[in-house]
């Protein structure tokens, strides 16, 4: 049986109880903002001085592998802590990471960029994604010009260097603008149709491995698409953008 005198005490306990179970709360709230603001300081602090050292290092090693992990662990920090710092220069610094591994010479790398970049465009504003596919629309078109004065030697001499610089820029645009494509896999934003256009009639000026490389993405768009696009997605896209969209996606594979 109960009594009134077990009854408070057990009320006390109770109390008590509750009382070090907001002790608790308190102190791990408290403990999380500690932690937030000891990570603010990190970032303001100390971040800048890692990416400067170590990851710039790693990242232009001549090992591959180096390379890749290095990559790898890029992917892994921004996906994390990418919210701490979105707006921050540390960003900016990860995006051109990505962006620059994407021609990279050893084809585990450059894959691995392009899926990563597509991954981490998943999480940018679409107003922002419509800025950088802007800019990047831009640079594939990017044309070389000669300076006056120039001999005929000096003409040809820079003409090999500035070519090689601007196909190595048109392919990086190309490669980014595919991994913008692919990070909608289920919306249309009302600016894509423009740049998914754009890219396919790039397949007329690249070489053979960037023409299935477009291809492919093409596919895959429509791949994504497929469920909804009678009535849905289709309607994005003007009768002329479906035609040249059907003209360079090339032949159908068994995913299509």
């Amino acid at each position: 049986m109960v009594t009134y005198e077990s009854f408070q005490v057990g009320g006390e306990q109770s109390e008590k109880s509750e009382k070090s179970e907001e002790g608790k709360s308190k102190n791990k709230l408290s403990e999380h903002n500690t932690n937030c603001t000891s990570f603010d300081i990190l970032l303001k602090t100390n971040i800048r001085k890692l990416i400067q050292t170590n990851l710039i290092s790693l990242l232009s090693h001549s090992n591959w592998k180096v390379r890749i992990n290095a990559l790898h662990f890029c992917y892994n920090f921004h996906y994390y802590y990418c919210i701490y710092f979105y707006a921050g220069i540390e960003n900016q610094f990860f995006l051109n990471i990505f962006i620059s591994l994407l021609v990279d010479k050893y084809i585990e790398i450059h894959n691995s960029a392009r899926n990563i970049l597509s991954s981490v465009f998943c999480y940018y504003d679409s107003q922002v994604l419509q800025t950088i596919s802007n800019f990047f629309l831009i640079l594939v078109n990017e044309k070389k010009s000669v300076t006056k004065g120039e001999t005929t030697k000096e003409i040809n001499t820079s003409s090999d260097v500035n070519a090689k610089i601007i196909e190595r820029k048109k392919n990086i645009a190309i490669f980014t603008l595919i991994s913008i494509i692919n990070s909608f896999p289920n919306y249309i934003p009302n600016w894509l149709p423009n740049v998914l256009i754009n890219v396919a009639k790039m397949t007329n000026n690249t070489v053979h491995s960037i023409k299935k490389e477009i291809e492919e993405c093409l596919q895959n768009f429509l791949r994504t698409h497929k469920d909804e696009w009678e009535f849905k997605y289709k309607l994005a896209f003007t009768e002329e953008q479906l035609n040249i969209m059907d003209m360079y996606k090339g032949g159908l594979n068994y995913f299509t």
